[in-house]
């Protein structure tokens, strides 16, 4: 048990040096920065794709619907007498 115990006090950060502290605290920060730069950088770049995602979207549903009425306007409008008939 006394061993255990040494061992947990060698382990607290008041027993380290300043050295250790230091680099200990550098080491923190440091990781603290990176992670919030790579949430921020992750969360531009996921809203960038969304909206290029929605656009190209938009702008090929919008080619496509233009598409189908210049070439093939009869099928487009629906005959009164085959929706009556159900054909």
């Amino acid at each position: 048990m006394k061993k255990l115990e040494n061992i947990l006090a060698a382990l607290t950060p008041k027993r380290w040096p300043v050295r250790w502290r230091l680099a200990a605290v550098s080491a923190s920060l440091t990781l603290v920065i990176l992670v919030i730069f790579a949430v921020v950088v992750g969360r531009v770049v996921s809203n960038s794709l969304q909206d290029n995602f929605d656009d190209e979207l938009r702008d090929t549903a919008g080619r496509l619907a233009l598409e189908l009425q210049f070439t093939n306007p009869v099928h487009l409008v629906p005959d009164s007498g085959q929706m009556a008939t159900g054909a």
